[in-house]
């Protein structure tokens, strides 16, 4: 199976994508009770995350987190690392390719405040904690992928 990289975008349309390498796309509705609470989760418990960002533990590594940016083509959630948190704001890198606004590319440094963040995510002795959206997304998934994902990326849903 090819790794695929996942992407969620919010826009206008008021849904919610999942992109791959080869484009493929899965249509979720950005008002799924499950997204928001998902989102709701992260939000709770990121303050509790960026404690564990600033001293991990030896072998915790791939600290991420998710952000919204937008334009008037509508709203795209990016993955951002690494990053640093400032005083006010946090500034990172993106780790995603925009797919439909503008303004924004892969690599790019931006600085944000936590009320932009709707998820976050990193690795611990082989698996993945956090990525609260990403795991609303494997039910979307078919199950074989979602299973893959799981088994050879370690995530905790």
């Amino acid at each position: 199976m090819k790794k695929q990289v996942i992407v969620i975008l919010m826009g206008l349309v008021s849904s919610i994508v999942v992109a791959t390498e080869e484009d493929e796309i899965v249509w979720i509705k950005s008002e799924d009770p499950e997204m928001l609470n998902a989102i709701k989760k992260a939000r709770a418990s990121l303050d509790e995350f960026l404690a564990i960002a600033k001293t991990p533990k030896e072998g915790m590594s791939d600290f991420v987190l998710k952000v919204r940016l937008g334009d008037t083509k509508g709203h795209e959630h990016f993955w951002v690392m690494p990053f640093e948190e400032n005083q006010n704001s946090i500034t990172g890198y993106l780790a995603n390719k925009p797919k439909v606004i503008e303004g924004y590319s892969l690599g790019q440094k931006i600085t944000f405040d936590q009320s932009m963040i709707s998820d976050w995510g990193y690795s611990y002795e082989g698996k993945k904690y956090g990525n609260f959206t990403t795991c609303v997304l494997f039910q979307s998934m078919p199950e074989e992928q979602a299973k893959y994902y799981r088994e050879n990326y370690g995530f905790q849903c």
